[in-house]
């Protein structure tokens, strides 16, 4: 095992907050008491863990991991707020540009990935009765039962005649819109280094000395092998992260499905922005109430961790699947696409909720808040559709 520069936290100091952030609730540091307990008897039993494992026992372990887990998530009052809790009018563009798909379409159904607190779908749902396009039901694939909980109670209040399902597993025999916000950054990824020399590391993360450290082992084969694949990847003294079992995921969303779409929103990049020098320390970032910073051993289950995504690897893994990539562009290009924002009148807004909604677009589209740097990419599945605000700007050359 040889070490690189690494992060190292002692055990007993795994509950305290990184610098300027707030203290845990008495609730929550008992949780995290549990989740550090749990930890601890892991690394009892064996040296170390590969990074992804130690992911995805913060992320989602049943008992203690932070998915798994009560807390508050999103929103204001959580630990990071996405675009549609930012804004309603998120969700009413991409109903906008749904819906004439759906009234073409009247089988067709949506399941949507992760759906948070449902706050997506309930504007979706809202906006696609007003425009007479109600998909034949509505499935929300959730693995946490708070959250479930929380779907159900705003959902099932709006009784707008569509049916609602919660799902377990992927749907089957699916025709319809496979939607995915901000769900692909929650995948589980490999993180690697390539030391002073060019050997090809693996990130662990092990205990020594009653201290969580990071370590690093010579990389197995298959993550050699597919950061081999990686074309012009900087070689030296170079952090980076990849999603392993993307492809296998996205088979087993898509592999249910008869015909339709896959529509995934997220931020991220092009490989080439990915894995380019100047981002020489990786993607990996967490989120604490509200602070986003890069101590991924502190707080265990109590914070998310999560990686920008490599588009051109989920359009490399959707062409294996026999999967069409349809299009590619940025939020604001597709929000503007949609067509929904200009046909705003502000001015018959009272001042403050004109400044407001003047606040939200700014953020969900503007290149140096959300615009630029969350992507949308459309995928087909036995269909020829474009959707139509896809089109504004196809950025596919990129990938």
């Amino acid at each position: 095992m040889k070490t690189y520069p690494s992060k190292s936290i002692p055990v007993d100091s795994l509950l305290t907050p990184p610098a300027g952030m707030p203290e845990l609730a008495l609730e929550v540091r008992k949780h995290g008491e549990r989740v550090v307990e749990k930890l601890l008897s892991i690394f009892e039993a064996k040296y170390w863990l590969s990074f992804a494992d130690y992911m995805q026992f913060c992320l989602y372990d049943p008992e203690v991991g932070y998915y798994s887990g009560g807390m508050q998530k999103f929103g204001p009052d959580g630990d990071f707020i996405t675009a549609p809790e930012i804004s309603p009018l998120f969700g009413q563009c991409v109903a906008e540009a749904l819906a004439p798909l759906l009234k073409k379409h009247p089988d067709w159904s949506i399941c949507e990935l992760g759906p948070g607190r449902g706050v997506l779908a309930e504007s979706i749902l809202l906006h696609l009765d007003m425009l007479n396009a109600l998909p034949k039901s509505y499935q929300l694939l959730e693995v946490s039962a708070n959250l479930r909980h929380q779907q159900s109670e705003r959902l099932h209040k709006l009784d707008l005649g569509c049916e609602i399902q919660h799902l377990d597993k992927p749907p089957e025999q699916f025709r319809g819109i496979i939607l995915g916000n901000e769900v692909l950054d929650a995948l589980v990824v490999e993180r690697f280094y390539f030391d002073s020399v060019g050997y090809d590391l693996q990130c662990c993360i092990g205990m020594e000395k009653n201290k969580l450290v990071e370590l690093t082992k010579f990389a197995p084969e298959p993550l050699r092998h597919t950061i081999g694949e990686i074309p012009n990847i900087p070689k030296y003294n170079y952090t980076s992260e990849i999603c392993l079992q993307l492809p296998a995921w996205l088979k087993s969303i898509s592999s249910g499905m008869l015909e339709g779409i896959l529509l995934f929103a997220d931020y991220g990049f092009s490989q080439s922005e990915y894995y380019s020098p100047e981002r020489s320390d990786g993607t990996l970032r967490c989120h604490y109430r509200q602070h986003a910073h890069n101590n991924y051993l502190a707080l265990p289950g109590l914070q998310d961790l999560t990686a920008w995504v490599n588009f051109t690897q989920l359009g490399e893994a959707a062409l294996a699947l026999d999967l069409d990539v349809v299009a590619y562009t940025t939020q604001a290009h597709f929000l503007l696409g949609s067509g929904h924002l200009q046909t705003l009148d502000l001015n018959k807004l009272d001042e403050k909720c004109r400044y407001q909604t003047s606040r939200e677009i700014q953020t969900l589209t503007l290149p140096a808040n959300m615009g630029e740097s969350f992507r949308f990419m459309q995928l087909n599945k036995n269909c020829d559709i474009i959707i139509p605000a896809m089109q504004l700007r196809d950025l596919r050359h990129q990938l």
